[in-house]
């Protein structure tokens, strides 16, 4: 399988984690369990299943990703959400064209490795810290419409309470807040929501996210108009 979404991709990764053999066991302490593979270092935590790496491992070498360039892969899972972890070369997280590249991305990674599941790319530095998060959504996949999707994760009542709340502080009124509401949680699963507003918390810019509810306030305010 042959993917030429690799082709642009294979230029903006930093050189793989470069390591001895006497330094293995700090990596693998600190990264998780690692595979080597023709200049991939994949890295996968205990959340991730030996399977699960080895079969991300397979989708990259039929995509031609692995072509003997040192690259550095990381795989985590945060709730139901698998995390794709990739150091990249500073500058790359601002470049809007690799950001669409990055977007498509995670609706293949969810197709063709985790059985549909929901798949965010993390953008990382050297030491694999988080950059910029690149969250897969329903909106993703129906190129931003609003049609509803199915979400059997329902916000708790706390959240939507807080949300209202909060929203209704800005001089909102209780049904434009209420629209806003339905469309983020129609299009964004309740741990993807959470991980973004944990993520814009602790300084994580999240750009598509407020793209999104920019459109949706607009989409909000012409219904009430």
């Amino acid at each position: 399988m042959k993917n030429t979404l690799f082709i642009p991709l294979t230029i903006i990764f930093l050189i793989a984690l470069g390591c001895s053999t006497s330094d293995d066991e700090a990596l693998e302490k600190k990264f998780g369990k690692q595979i080597n593979k023709n200049g991939l270092q994949l890295f996968y935590t205990d959340k991730i299943t030996e399977e699960e790496a080895n079969r991300m491992v397979n989708f990259l070498i039929e995509s031609e990703f692995v072509d003997g360039e040192e690259k550095t892969i990381q795989l985590n899972k945060n709730g139901k959400t698998y995390e794709f972890r990739m150091v990249v070369k500073k500058g790359i997280e601002q470049d809007q064209e690799y950001i669409e590249i990055f977007r498509n991305f995670t609706l293949e990674l969810s197709e063709f490795v985790f059985n549909n599941s929901p798949v965010d790319i993390h953008l990382c530095d050297e030491l694999l810290n988080t950059i910029r998060v690149i969250p897969m959504s329903p909106a993703s996949i129906k190129e931003n419409s609003f049609e509803e999707v199915s979400n059997t994760n329902a916000y708790p009542s706390d959240l939507v309470q807080n949300f209202m709340n909060a929203c209704m502080q800005k001089g909102s009124n209780q049904e434009f807040c209420s629209c806003v509401l339905d469309k983020i949680q129609s299009n964004f699963t309740l741990e993807q929501f959470m991980e973004i507003e944990n993520g814009i918390t602790n300084g994580t810019s999240y750009p598509e996210f407020v793209a999104f509810t920019k459109k949706a306030r607009e989409e909000c305010l012409r219904s009430f108009n």
